[in-house]
């Protein structure tokens, strides 16, 4: 077996390099004054919202027409397979994975361990746990050796409120 070095680019890091990548790709595809008239009607708020999730916006930009609450269909599968994966560990721990979702859908800032065990009166190590098993939709940033968690994206955060919203009125 060859072993190859690897490193993890987190684009985070780089939100004006992000941001500047974003803007080159609507130029590139709006090649025609058209197209960007388009863009700039109809999807601009929501491009600017979210300009750091390259996704996003290029399956936003796709689909110029569709109303600012709607999702286009694949990122709406895609985020259907978050939930899927996420739901794995509901699965195993119901309340306090659902009580544990529900605090970081509270806000959309972040949130610390110690503070949603705080809320919930819970242990901080179960809900490490649940956070672990989503760590790949979560963004995580180290404040004061502390961790603190929100959604990668405002879609997703929002997507995931109204996937919990449907399912309490169902």
């Amino acid at each position: 077996m060859i072993e190859t070095p690897s490193q993890t680019l987190d684009l985070s890091n780089y939100p004006e390099e992000n941001k500047k990548d974003i803007q080159n790709y609507l130029k590139t595809y709006a090649n025609n004054q058209e197209k960007l008239q388009i863009l700039d009607s109809s999807a601009s708020l929501r491009v600017n919202k979210n300009e750091s999730n390259f996704m996003y916006v290029s399956e936003i930009i796709k689909h110029p027409n569709l109303s600012p609450e709607s999702l286009p269909e694949s990122l709406d599968k895609y985020y259907q397979e978050h939930w899927n994966i996420m739901n794995k560990t509901i699965e195993k721990e119901p309340e306090l994975s659902l009580k544990t979702l529900e605090c970081l859908l509270e806000k959309e800032s972040f949130i610390s361990v110690e503070n949603i065990a705080e809320i919930l009166d819970e242990d901080e190590y179960d809900i490490e746990i649940i956070l672990e098993d989503w760590r790949e939709f979560l963004h995580l940033e180290t404040q004061e050796n502390t961790p603190y968690y929100k959604f990668y994206h405002p879609s997703f955060h929002h997507w995931l409120k109204e996937k919990l919203r449907d399912n309490i009125t169902d």
